[in-house]
């Protein structure tokens, strides 16, 4: 949701320091709510995240904060580093989704239940 934000604010003519103000804010808020959102999964769940989401997570908001920033103190080619943060998030959604469709609702022991045939 944060790189469909940002590309509707890439989207519009402004100069690039207000580009970058609004990164950063962006930053913030996914942040914010990213944590909001752990802490109620974490009441909820029994498993630990897995390590390549949580990985991808810091790197999105890290690579996404220095670019917001770059662009703010008026070093244009922070937004090239943006270009990773947004393919990140990407493959990120894309995980998130096929782990959701896989895994969701399903119990170890009725996986491999299922996988030995019985």
């Amino acid at each position: 949701m944060t790189s469909t934000v940002i590309a509707i604010l890439i989207a519009i003519p402004q100069p690039m320091r207000a580009l970058g103000g609004e990164m950063l804010m962006a930053f913030l808020l996914s942040s914010t709510v990213l944590k909001a959102l752990d802490s109620e999964a974490k009441q909820m769940q029994k498993t630990l995240p897995s390590l390549t989401l949580m990985i991808g997570l810091v790197a999105f908001a890290a690579t996404l904060g220095t670019s917001g920033l770059l662009l703010l103190l008026g070093f244009l080619w922070g937004m090239y580093l943006y270009v990773p943060s947004a393919l990140l998030a990407l493959l990120l959604g894309a995980l998130a989704g096929w782990t959701f469709l896989t895994k969701a609702g399903v119990n170890r022991s009725q996986t491999a239940a299922d996988t030995s045939g019985t």
